[in-house]
Protein backbone atom coordinates (compact mmCIF):
# COMPACT_ATOMS: atom_id res chain seq x y z
CA UNK A 1 0.00 0.00 0.00
CA UNK A 2 1.24 3.42 -0.90
CA UNK A 3 -0.19 5.08 2.19
CA UNK A 4 -1.68 3.99 5.45
CA UNK A 5 -5.17 2.75 4.63
CA UNK A 6 -8.10 3.50 6.90
CA UNK A 7 -11.89 3.68 6.64
CA UNK A 8 -11.89 7.36 5.66
CA UNK A 9 -9.33 6.93 2.87
CA UNK A 10 -11.24 3.90 1.57
CA UNK A 11 -14.64 5.62 1.59
CA UNK A 12 -13.28 8.80 0.00
CA UNK A 13 -11.45 6.70 -2.58
CA UNK A 14 -14.64 4.89 -3.56
CA UNK A 15 -16.42 8.20 -4.06
CA UNK A 16 -13.58 9.41 -6.29
CA UNK A 17 -13.79 6.47 -8.73
CA UNK A 18 -17.59 5.98 -8.75
CA UNK A 19 -19.38 6.88 -11.99
CA UNK A 20 -23.15 6.97 -12.54
CA UNK A 21 -24.53 3.52 -13.19
CA UNK A 22 -21.44 1.74 -11.85
CA UNK A 23 -22.13 -1.12 -9.46
CA UNK A 24 -20.75 -0.91 -5.94
CA UNK A 25 -18.78 -4.13 -6.42
CA UNK A 26 -17.22 -2.76 -9.62
CA UNK A 27 -16.44 0.50 -7.82
CA UNK A 28 -14.64 -1.34 -5.03
CA UNK A 29 -12.70 -3.52 -7.47
CA UNK A 30 -11.72 -0.53 -9.61
CA UNK A 31 -10.47 1.40 -6.60
CA UNK A 32 -8.49 -1.62 -5.41
CA UNK A 33 -6.99 -2.10 -8.88
CA UNK A 34 -6.02 1.58 -9.20
CA UNK A 35 -4.36 1.48 -5.79
CA UNK A 36 -2.78 -1.96 -6.20
CA UNK A 37 -4.60 -3.27 -3.14
CA UNK A 38 -5.94 -6.79 -2.82
CA UNK A 39 -9.74 -6.63 -2.38
CA UNK A 40 -9.38 -8.94 0.64
CA UNK A 41 -7.43 -6.15 2.35
CA UNK A 42 -10.51 -3.88 2.35
CA UNK A 43 -13.00 -6.50 3.55
CA UNK A 44 -12.85 -5.17 7.11
CA UNK A 45 -13.79 -1.68 5.88
CA UNK A 46 -16.77 -3.07 3.98
CA UNK A 47 -17.90 -5.10 6.99
CA UNK A 48 -17.61 -2.15 9.37
CA UNK A 49 -19.70 0.18 7.17
CA UNK A 50 -23.25 -1.11 7.55
CA UNK A 51 -24.57 0.95 4.61
CA UNK A 52 -21.82 -0.23 2.28
CA UNK A 53 -22.16 -3.82 3.46
CA UNK A 54 -25.91 -3.70 2.80
CA UNK A 55 -25.34 -2.39 -0.75
CA UNK A 56 -22.71 -5.04 -1.49
CA UNK A 57 -24.93 -7.77 -0.05
CA UNK A 58 -27.96 -6.71 -2.13
CA UNK A 59 -25.87 -6.51 -5.27
CA UNK A 60 -24.24 -9.88 -4.62
CA UNK A 61 -27.66 -11.45 -4.09
CA UNK A 62 -29.03 -9.92 -7.29
CA UNK A 63 -26.05 -11.35 -9.19
CA UNK A 64 -26.58 -14.76 -7.53
CA UNK A 65 -23.12 -14.57 -5.93
CA UNK A 66 -24.70 -15.36 -2.57
CA UNK A 67 -27.99 -16.96 -1.69
CA UNK A 68 -30.90 -14.72 -0.70
CA UNK A 69 -31.90 -17.23 1.94
CA UNK A 70 -29.12 -18.47 4.22
CA UNK A 71 -30.99 -21.74 4.74
CA UNK A 72 -30.65 -22.76 1.08
CA UNK A 73 -26.91 -22.32 0.70
CA UNK A 74 -23.66 -22.30 2.59
CA UNK A 75 -22.42 -19.32 0.54
CA UNK A 76 -22.63 -16.19 2.63
CA UNK A 77 -21.31 -12.75 1.87
CA UNK A 78 -19.03 -12.99 4.89
CA UNK A 79 -17.37 -16.03 3.32
CA UNK A 80 -16.80 -14.14 0.08
CA UNK A 81 -15.27 -11.02 1.62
Amino acid sequence: MKEFLNQEIFTTGLASVYKDGMSIIDTILLWCEKNKIDPEDVASFIKSDKSLLSKVKKEAQSLSLVAKDKKTSNNTLEELI
